[in-house]
């Protein structure tokens, strides 16, 4: 029959098995306090992006507010240029009447184009990587 082993060695071994455990558990620790550190670093990356995001709409909404309004300002004064020309001048207005549906309509498409640029910048920023 075969010996087994000691106590002494016995004891050595699973010494050693545990030291062997808490060296993979201290590994461990420090990869996932280093997972959770990244983790901490793309969320707040994604918070900055994404009060950058709302800052830029809140600015262009704004802008569009103001150029609508002057937009809305030329045209009362066009309309009151109007009634108190002469024939010569009611072409120039017309023009200018014309020019001022152009820019409005131009400034319309150029503010939804970005707003959907800014919806796919949220859109990417939201996906997980």
């Amino acid at each position: 029959m075969a010996k087994a082993p000691g106590l002494r060695k016995f004891r050595k071994i699973v010494g050693d098995d545990i030291e062997t455990l808490r060296t993979e558990m201290l590994a461990m620790r420090t990869a996932l306090e280093n997972a959770q550190q990244q983790i901490q670093e793309v969320t707040l990356a994604q918070n900055n992006a994404a009060n950058s995001l709302a800052a830029i709409d809140g600015r262009v909404v704004q802008l569009g507010r103001e150029l609508t309004n002057q937009l809305h300002e030329l045209s009362n004064d066009l309309e009151k240029l109007e009634q108190q020309s002469d024939g010569a001048s009611v072409e120039t207005i017309a023009q200018l009447q014309a020019t001022q549906i152009r820019l409005a309509t131009e400034q319309a498409r150029y503010e939804i184009t970005f707003r959907q640029d800014l919806a796919e910048i949220a859109d990417q920023l939201r996906r997980p990587r």
